[in-house]
């Protein structure tokens, strides 16, 4: 593991390169509800804080002055995202803040006990002000003067691009070094600071290597509270940063004996889990972990990886009752139980207990749980889509039960509760609803809904052209269709834009050099002038090596046009090997290749982006603004589509227009 990896890898939450498996289901439980959250566009303001650095339990006052982008905003919300000495993932909170007639907000919130150093940025319920990507700190203080323990740390642990990327702020590694400093200057037996900071020193350069061995040794071989989660995670990191991995095993044993529900044992479980595909061996597993960790967000999308399984071993009555001993059963995994028993056992009458089932804790649970770093005000109002795939279910079996009318409620009673964003099976199932009521101008209508919404699908697009041909008096005329086809993709694909202008993360670019084959600089602002993907990529991966046929022909094809480009940056090569053979290499066994790939020397350029895991992709607008992150591989085709319609809404003059 990097060493930079293993310093940004002090907080609760586990950082998984992208060697790991996890198994499919979580993975899509997953996207569901993470694309809500991304950061989005950034604008310059001002926030004032009084007092700069508040004690425990005092009570802070905001005054927020927008720019011209927010001055009509009517409501604004503060949020707040709160560390604590020991856990690196922060509480998020938030606060409402009142427009005064000066047209400024302002509002206020009180410091907790708990805390050792705070987050903000501004949120309009669509949009963030996050400060150019630097967000508004606070460090606490005792005193009103000295910050209290662990305040430098977590402020330092922030600037390294390993928090959730609802959280991901600007990097900035150098300055991490310096806090961590400034923090064992003040706390010198702070085991977890000392760590990091001699890990960090090392990935920087600026410490050597038997330095970092002899001072990494010599902190791991201190005794330490062997009760206090920081301390434990900081020695067993620093033991398999050495090869002791036998040793960290013990440690992390010993403390998983006395702490069997912590958050250190939630994520040994879990990664333990991760890598397991044996059917039986991860349904026991799976079974374990909601028994144990109740109250974790992870619990209900594991308690649907679990009844996957059970349908996978074809054993639903075991899943049935499974579900019906669990305190907190998730409307989610109800949801999937109806599914599978529709699909597997035929039985839509058992079907529709456990949807009924599902909908009705859904009314009264959530859905998911919230993550601890979202705030609730953001959960409340991105999550209603999450009941559409609920009533989505229960409409799709009231259909195999031949009750057309009561499926077609419960489905377009979904579609208006998640704002027309439905699925495009929901607006299929209308749609042939209404047809063969003969209702031919209202399948019309809701199909072409459906279209737009979703972008339509072969059978969408098959009810809408039939829907369509039946409303005309005279014989089939194609060529209105497809004018009529084209108009309402041309609004779904403006749909889409709309949306990805929202998520625009609008930062100035991150100026650096990389370096060719041959060793001569390339600086990052020579690629100003055009949009400009960079991917950056390692030849080791599997999900980076499995990428490059699609990222291939994508170049050429932006090369030919001259309208974009695509820029592919070596970085996290194993040490002790020449960077620069290992490229050179990798180019001349895959003599196909359109592109050249540049060297990250040292890691700096993927350090200063902020990069945590490889392939990560940054898109840059012609003005060589930050504006789009994408990581990891799954799909060509996935890929393929998030490159395109980046890169052309990039290309548009469209994004360049003044809001």
């Amino acid at each position: 593991m990097k060493n930079v990896l293993f310093a940004a890898a002090f907080q609760s939450q586990p950082l998984f390169l992208c060697r790991f498996t996890i198994p499919q289901f979580i993975v899509c439980c997953l996207l569901i509800i993470l694309p809500f959250f991304q950061d989005l566009r950034a604008f310059a303001s001002e926030l004032v804080l009084n007092p700069a650095t508040p004690r425990p339990n005092d009570r802070i006052s905001l005054i927020y002055t927008p720019d011209s982008t927010w001055k009509n905003a009517q409501a604004l919300y503060a949020l707040v995202y709160r560390f604590n000495e020991i856990s690196g993932e922060p509480e998020a909170d938030y606060t409402q803040l009142t427009k005064r007639g000066d047209g400024r907000f302002y509002g206020d919130f009180q410091v907790l006990k708990t805390d050792v150093f705070l987050m903000l940025k501004l949120f309009n319920g669509k949009r963030y002000d996050d400060n150019n990507g630097n967000y508004w700190d606070v460090r606490i203080s005792a005193d009103g003067t000295k910050p209290v323990q662990g305040a430098y740390l977590r402020q330092a642990i922030s600037l390294l691009g390993s928090l959730p990327s609802e959280i991901n702020r600007a990097s900035d590694f150098p300055k991490a070094l310096a806090l961590m400093r400034e923090e064992l200057k003040l706390y010198p037996n702070n085991l977890a600071a000392k760590v990091a900071e001699i890990a960090l020193g090392f990935d920087l350069k600026d410490i050597s290597e038997d330095d970092y061995r002899r001072r990494l040794q010599s902190a791991v071989s201190m005794p330490f509270d062997t009760t206090r989660e920081n301390d434990t995670r900081a020695v067993m990191r620093g033991l398999n940063a050495l090869g002791a991995s036998s040793s960290a095993k013990t440690v992390e044993n010993a403390y998983r004996k006395r702490f069997p529900n912590s958050k250190l044992a939630e994520e040994s479980v879990m990664q333990s889990i991760q890598t397991q595909t044996v059917p039986d061996w991860f349904l026991q597993q799976a079974v374990s972990f909601v028994n144990t960790f109740t109250e974790s967000p992870t619990a209900p999308m594991m308690q649907s990886a679990a009844v996957a399984t059970f349908a996978q071993t074809r054993r639903l009555t075991d899943a049935a009752k499974w579900l019906d001993t669990l305190k907190n059963p998730s409307p989610f995994a109800y949801n999937e139980l109806a599914k599978y028993w529709c699909r597997m056992d035929t039985s839509e009458e058992r079907g529709l207990k456990y949807a009924f089932k599902a909908l009705d804790l859904a009314k009264r649970l959530p859905l998911y749980r919230r993550p601890p770093h979202i705030s609730e005000i953001e959960w409340n109002i991105n999550t209603n889509a999450s009941l559409g795939d609920i009533y989505n279910t229960l409409g799709g079996i009231y259909l195999e039960l031949k009750r057309p009318d009561s499926a077609f409620a419960v489905i377009k009673q979904a579609i208006e509760m998640t704002d027309n964003t439905m699925p495009a099976p929901s607006y299929s199932i209308l749609a042939s609803i209404l047809f063969e009521k003969k209702q031919f101008a209202n399948a019309l209508e809701i199909a072409s809904k459906g279209i737009i919404a979703s972008g339509g699908d072969d059978v969408l697009l098959k009810w809408h052209r039939r829907a369509f041909d039946s409303t005309l008096t005279s014989k089939k005329d194609t060529a209105k269709y497809l004018d009529i086809l084209k108009e309402l993709q041309d609004s779904a694909a403006a749909l889409v834009k709309e949306r990805q202008m929202g998520q625009r993360m609008d930062r100035p670019m991150i100026e650096g050099k990389v370096f060719t084959t041959d060793r001569a600089p390339v600086e990052f602002s020579s690629f100003k002038g055009t949009p400009t993907l960079l991917v950056f990529w390692t030849s080791w991966a599997e999900p980076c090596v499995k990428s490059m046929p699609f990222i291939n022909l994508l170049f050429k094809r932006y090369q030919e046009s001259g309208r974009a480009k695509i820029v592919v940056i070596d970085a996290w090569e194993e040490k002790g090997k020449d960077q620069y053979t290992l490229v050179r290499d990798y180019m001349a066994r895959n003599s196909g290749l359109y592109f050249p790939i540049y060297v990250d020397e040292n890691n700096v350029m993927a350090q200063k982006y902020g990069v945590t895991g490889l392939p990560m992709r940054i898109y840059l607008d012609k003005n060589g603004r930050i504006q789009y992150k994408g990581s990891g591989f799954t799909d060509g085709l996935k890929l393929t589509q998030e490159i395109e319609e980046t890169m052309q809404l990039l290309m548009s003059e469209r994004f360049y227009a003044a809001p």
